[in-house]
């Protein structure tokens, strides 16, 4: 039945290739005992859903028919946290990020700014550099 919701945990998840499994909580559930899922399949509010190994999670059970129909594959659907809140993880990585170096970002103008000087005193080096060549 693929709207009833099974208890699982996340045995592992590629967040380049935007895929992994799922370890249900019953065996028996589904052949091998893991369940691939897909990044979209992940209902969250994160702009790059993913997921982290070890954590909880309730899903469904997708059939997905391949090669005109002859053949089926099982995977997780409609990931969600146990009770079915939305999975937001990007947050909680953002919190525990370190910057390194000054406090806040330069804007547009600032960059501008640091390029021009930069320009600046390389054209006055090599005006220095073919001065003393001419002479």
């Amino acid at each position: 039945d693929e709207n009833a919701r099974n208890a699982g945990k996340v045995d592992y998840f590629d967040k380049r290739r935007g895929f992994g499994f799922i370890v249900p909580d019953v065996a028996g559930l589904v052949p091998g005992d893991k369940l691939m899922v897909h990044w979209r399949e992940i209902s969250t509010s994160d702009k790059w859903p993913f997921l982290n190994s070890g954590i909880e999670v309730e899903f469904s059970v997708k059939k997905i028919l391949v090669r005109q129909g002859k053949k089926a594959l099982l995977r997780a659907g409609n990931v969600t946290l146990p009770g079915g809140a939305a999975i937001a993880l990007q947050e909680e990585i953002e919190d525990k990020k370190e910057f390194i170096g000054r406090r806040g970002s330069h804007t547009s103008q600032s960059r501008r700014c640091i390029r021009r000087r930069w320009q600046h005193e390389l054209l006055r080096c090599l005006g220095s550099i073919l001065h003393h060549q001419a002479s």
